[in-house]
């Protein structure tokens, strides 16, 4: 388990976490749904040891990790490949030959990304993440800005990279219909400072029955309309 236990971060007085307890699951997708400005991306750079907490601890987070953010985060002014490669210059990494040919990009290696689609550019995000062998992945809007049938062709390639590998997901989104579809429990939060107002299961087996997923939304929509 990663878990969190009463952590609290103030930066400039404001609290955006406030004594704050959660647990996730190891090798499951754990989403995290709430308003914009409520303290989901600050929990997962707090997750991915980007920022310490003021009180509180944070444990079992793995030492591999990568995240995957919503712009991909490709350096305009180096090649696919060697964006994908990036990773190698904190420690061992896969084969970045192999990662681009697994998420279909095998071809476009050496175009810089601004020759890349955005469901392209998101791939090699996914690719890079590929490579640094990680056993936490954390998703800050990562499909947002993909349009429907790239979105949809992106997420299938996502839940095959992490049930191959078993990675560990804590995805922050505001999309509950992606919420429902893609993960194994959805933390419904608001603020700040950040509190946990629902917490629910996702009972069903991938590829998700789509008359599953309305009832679920459905749930999620009525706590934040109490």
């Amino acid at each position: 388990m990663i878990t969190l236990r009463g952590v609290t971060w103030a930066p400039d007085g404001h609290r955006v976490l406030d004594s704050f307890d959660l647990s996730v699951e190891l090798g499951r997708i754990t989403a995290i749904v709430g308003p914009s400005g409520c303290g989901k991306s600050s929990l997962l750079r707090l997750l991915a040891g980007l920022r310490p907490p003021d009180a509180g601890v944070v444990t079992g987070v793995p030492a591999r990790k990568a995240f995957v953010f919503q712009d991909a985060a490709l350096l305009p002014w180096l090649t696919l490949r060697d964006n994908v490669a990036l990773p190698g210059r904190f420690g061992p990494i896969g084969d970045v030959t192999e990662a681009l040919a697994r998420v279909g990009l095998a071809d476009h290696a050496h175009k810089l990304p601004a020759a890349l689609s955005g469901g392209q550019r998101m791939r090699g995000s996914l690719a890079r993440a590929l490579v640094a062998r990680p056993e936490l992945v954390l998703l800050d809007e990562a499909f947002a800005a993909l349009d429907g049938l790239t979105r949809a062709s992106v997420q299938r390639e996502f839940l095959a990279l992490q049930a191959e590998h078993a990675w560990t997901v804590v995805m922050v989104t505001h999309e509950l219909v992606d919420a429902v579809r893609l993960s194994d429990r959805v933390i419904a939060v608001g603020g700040p400072p950040l509190v946990v107002k629902a917490d629910l299961a996702v009972p069903f087996p991938r590829p998700r029955d789509p008359a599953a997923i309305p009832p679920l939304v459905a749930a999620l929509e009525a706590v934040y309309a109490a």
